[in-house]
């Protein structure tokens, strides 16, 4: 699969300054930042599913 993007000047300087402290290229810098943040947001989808459960829960339970 490909993909462009366009970023800022700044965000692309970033990204070629983590590549270059880490050794890596800048493409690997990208997919492992879009690896981490989309399992930060399946966290948050977990959780948010927990709190929905435990209050349908707590609701039944108040009934």
């Amino acid at each position: 699969m490909s993909a462009t993007i366009t970023i800022s000047d700044k965000l692309a300087r970033d990204i070629a300054d983590v590549a270059a402290r880490y050794g890596m290229s800048e493409e690997q810098v990208v997919r492992e930042s879009l690896a981490a943040l989309r399992s930060e947001l399946e966290v948050a989808d977990q959780l948010d599913a927990l709190y929905s459960k435990r209050a349908t829960a707590m609701e039944r339970l108040g009934n």
